[in-house]
């Protein structure tokens, strides 16, 4: 079997100039559908089953830039069997003849097992997408029918903004067209689904994909209704299907599963139109790891085949991942933080929640320990510190235009709407492996943070070394002492030690709010395998150290429980206690590892607010990691659950998988103020774009082109539907305001001409050229369009034109080359041959000196078809 699957993999491979995919091995006939429970077409037999739908070919492909070949399309699919999932969504078959054939196969092929399909035993359901339009039907019929377990996915916008602008049609006509062609408002959206099951249909989907502006608790609250209000949905399953343009679609996916829903649609990598999709790798092993807190749902998917599958999708779409990558990244299981490196040293589970194994990475890699200027903590002695020159990389504004901040009195935030902003892209930012920065490039970091308006600065660590320590120093010295605008808080790590907490003074004092942040591990992981202390020796430890920053000078004191998700609670609340006592005004809940879910970290926050003594003299503040892919859901759960603070990193680098992002979490606020009860930030986002690039110019870590807010992809849009959608109305698939960002608010929607392009898409790029085509003229356009794309990913307005003003793409060359030899020495003359045929399949051969090749094979070819050439330079 092994051997028969490397062989058709081999057979699969696309092209010469494409390197061949992973081999996978195959899965044992006996053990392939261990942990699968029987299912028919539409129904899952256990309750506690969640199905895995991949939409990697069809919504995955839609991600400008990632069209691939059926070859690959093929590849992919046979290696989703090996995954495990249970449904493939293998494309939109009326979309185009390549699209069609691509379907075609892979349900002939990899859906049907006399094919040899049913790799080890598991035959997956083979979906293709259809618009409720006969045609669309009729067209998906004859490219899944082959498949052994067919399904069609009909769809039609329910919303009111699509309805009106894109569909043009009312409400009624809408529930007609779906309930004929299967034969958001919330009731509304009840009512199309009961219909559509009574016709026929027995999956329904909850879709945050135009838009991708969901939060979880709505997601929640949605699934919930519908499955209380849908006539006839016992009869169904509920699927969902969730954008990222928040980053929020996978946390948004487990919201839903949590509620009821018992399929997903996900992408490999997360990939897709704009800032793609919830990412298959991140939702399972979500639900892997946190089986308990997800009520011991599971599925099918053999998670060692991830890493893999992951490589083969990135290969084969040019869609890299950033290094930061949840689950995949290079930098998911590394680490160059000192203090992470010393621990995962001591004990592996200190600082990594998911087994590397897990995935497919070698089992017997050591932890991956990358050395950096952040490896060693070195305890310097003071006066042996130089600091550098003071740096002007970044210039601000004599007076920067006032902001009202409620952030007034060092120790506390007077609105209780008011959510503060903690940057920490210069300390925990720069831990992820390869993304040190220089002091000067901290600074200018640290100056356009001021025009973001971030409320506290995370200078850095400065016990760490001397250039952190001049770093600190310098930040606290010029961005600390701006007068006349808006004063941030800059803030220094230290452990709770002295000689930590001295360093950070000797380098904080110069700010005019200066803030020292403590830490200690308080996880009983910690305790034993890194600190090896007691909880009594840890919490007296704690106060003894906050009690003595207060006695230096420090009035600005947060203390963070490390590891705080993996404590136990009432240790938490007590350590809190004592430090509050101490002096401390901010007490940060920290997942350190990324293991919360959003509903683990709203119950935490809401815990330690009811149990801690004294509370209501500090802040509750959560600093969340992404190792779920998580973070930024994690981070606005424990908002709305009381915290008002939370710690953020531009672009959410960070240490393995990174931290929360600014710009989605702060987005997410702005664009959902009226779920997030009215709570607001001070951030002026029109600087998100501009410091999105600065940190990626300094750090070198690259964000995937899918990547929510900032990704190049982000406000793109290459499918034909989506196109349409937003060249009759922007609104349609565009829920955040691009000029909002720092964007041209005067830019058109950003349409990519390719191979799912449809003609409005043509007919606008072809307007903004000058020609005005319709008709047949528009259709034949059209044809060869089509047929340029099956050949070329990224097309040019040079493409369109060409198009345009040739009377056919194929039209027979009057000549053409046989032969050519040139020869070149020092001289700086050349030689050349030329041997040409012509339409009578007459050979002509000439020869010609020239200046250099390419001249001398020019006038070669200018002696047999007499006409001239001229080189230029």
């Amino acid at each position: 079997m092994a051997a028969n699957l490397k062989q058709r993999h081999e057979l699969q491979v696309p092209s010469s100039s494409s390197p061949p995919p992973p081999v996978m091995a195959s899965l044992p006939a006996s053990t392939a559908t261990a942990g699968r429970p029987p299912s028919t077409f539409h129904s899952i037999n256990d309750p506690s089953y969640v199905r895995i739908l991949d939409t990697t070919l069809r919504d995955g492909e839609q991600a400008p830039g990632a069209a691939m070949t059926t070859e690959q399309k093929i590849v992919i699919a046979r290696n989703l069997v090996l995954l495990g999932v249970d449904v493939i969504d293998a494309g939109f078959p009326v979309s185009s003849p390549e699209d069609f054939n691509a379907v075609k196969s892979i349900a002939d092929e990899v859906g049907n097992v006399q094919h040899g399909g049913g790799l080890g035993g598991h035959v997956p359901i083979i979906v293709v997408v259809a618009r409720t339009l006969k045609r669309d039907i009729d067209a998906a019929w004859a490219a899944v029918s082959g498949a052994l377990r067919p399904r069609i996915a009909t769809f039609i916008a329910t919303s009111e903004i699509h309805m009106k602008h894109k569909l043009k049609k009312n409400a009624d006509e809408v529930v007609a067209i779906a309930r004929e062609m299967v034969t958001s408002d919330k009731d509304f959206v009840c009512r199309i689904f009961g219909e559509a099951i009574k016709a026929g249909a027995r999956t329904v989907i909850i879709a945050d994909t135009t838009v991708g502006c969901s939060l979880p608790s709505e997601i929640s609250r949605l699934v919930a209704y519908i499955k209380a209000h849908t006539p006839g949905i016992e009869n169904a399953s509920i699927s969902l299907h969730c954008h990222n343009d928040l980053g929020l679609a996978n946390a948004n996916t487990l919201a839903g599963i949590e509620a009821g829903a018992r399929e997903v649609e996900v992408t490999i990598n997360g990939i897709g139109e704009r800032a793609g999709n919830a990412a298959l790798e991140e939702v399972v092993m979500a639900i892997k790891c946190r089986k308990e807190l997800m009520g011991g749902l599971y599925t099918g998917v053999n998670t060692k085949y991830i890493s893999a599958i992951s490589k083969m999708v990135v290969q084969y779409t040019g869609l890299n991942v950033q290094s930061y990558k949840a689950i995949v990244g290079a930098n998911a299981f590394s680490h160059e933080s000192g203090i992470h490196q010393d621990g995962i040293l001591k004990f592996r589970g200190t600082y990594e929640f998911i087994s590397s194994e897990d995935i497919g990475l070698d089992q017997t890699s050591e932890s991956g320990i990358v050395l950096g200027k952040l490896r060693y903590l070195l305890l310097f002695p003071l006066p042996t510190i130089l600091c550098y020159d003071a740096c002007a990389m970044a210039f601000l504004p004599a007076i920067i235009a006032p902001t009202v901040y409620p952030l007034l009195a060092l120790k506390s935030s007077n609105d209780p709407s008011y959510v503060r902003i903690l940057d920490t892209t210069l300390r925990d930012g720069e831990q992820a492996p390869g993304g040190a920065m220089t002091a000067e490039q901290k600074v200018a970091v640290a100056r356009n943070l001021v025009l973001l308006g971030v409320d506290v600065i995370d200078a850095g660590f400065p016990i760490s070394s001397p250039e952190d320590f001049n770093a600190v120093k310098l930040i606290a010295g010029e961005v600390g002492n701006i007068q006349g605008g808006h004063e941030p808080v800059i803030m220094a790590a230290a452990r709770c030690s002295k000689m930590d907490i001295d360093t950070a003074w000797a380098a904080l004092s110069g700010a005019r709010r200066p803030r020292i942040g403590t830490f200690i591990a308080t996880s009983e992981i910690h305790m034993k395998h890194k600190l090896k202390k007691s909880e009594d020796e840890v919490v007296a430890i704690a106060r003894e150290m906050v009690a003595y920053a207060r006695s230096i000078g420090f009035q600005d004191i947060s203390f963070a429980a490390e590891d705080s998700l993996r404590s136990d609670k009432d240790f938490l609340c007590r350590i809190f206690g004592e430090v509050i006592k101490a002096g401390a005004r901010t007490v940060i809940i920290a997942d350190t590892v990324g293991c919360s879910m959003p509903s683990e970290i709203g119950g935490f926050v809401a815990y330690v607010r009811d149990h801690t003594p004294g509370i209501e003299n500090a802040i509750v503040s959560v600093h969340c990691h992404n190792d779920l892919g998580l973070a930024n859901a994690n981070t606005l759960a424990g908002i709305e659950a009381g915290a008002r603070e939370v710690e953020v990193t531009i672009n959410g680098i960070g240490e393995r998988a990174g931290n929360a992002a600014l710009e989605e979490v702060v987005m997410a606020i702005k664009c959902r103020k009226e779920l997030m009860g009215g709570l607001y930030t001070g951030v002026n986002t029109k600087y998100l774009i501009a410091t999105s690039k600065m940190v990626v110019e300094y750090t070198g870590l690259n964000v995937q082109p899918h990547k929510a807010i900032v990704g190049a992809n982000a406000f793109s849009h290459e499918s034909g539907i989506h196109q349409d959608g937003v060249l009759k109305f922007k609104g349609t698939y565009e829920f955040i305001s691009r000029e909002d960002i720092g964007l041209d608010p005067t830019s058109e929607p950003s349409i990519v001409l390719g191979k799912l392009s449809g003609r409005h898409a043509l007919k606008s790029r072809l307007l903004k050229l000058g020609y005005d085509l319709d008709g047949t003229e528009l259709d034949d356009i059209f044809k060869k369009f089509k047929l340029l794309t099956a050949k070329k990913k990224n097309i040019t307005n040079d493409d369109i034109e060409e198009l345009v003003c040739s009377k056919s793409m194929q039209s027979e060359p009057i000549w053409s080359l046989r032969y050519l030899q040139v020869m070149h020495g020092t001289m700086g003359f050349s030689t050349a041959v030329v041997k040409l045929l012509n339409l009578d399949g007459q050979e002509r051969i000439a020869c010609s000196m020239g200046r250099g090749p390419v001249d001398a094979a020019y006038k070669a070819i200018d002696n047999i078809i007499q006409v001239e050439f001229r080189t230029t330079n």
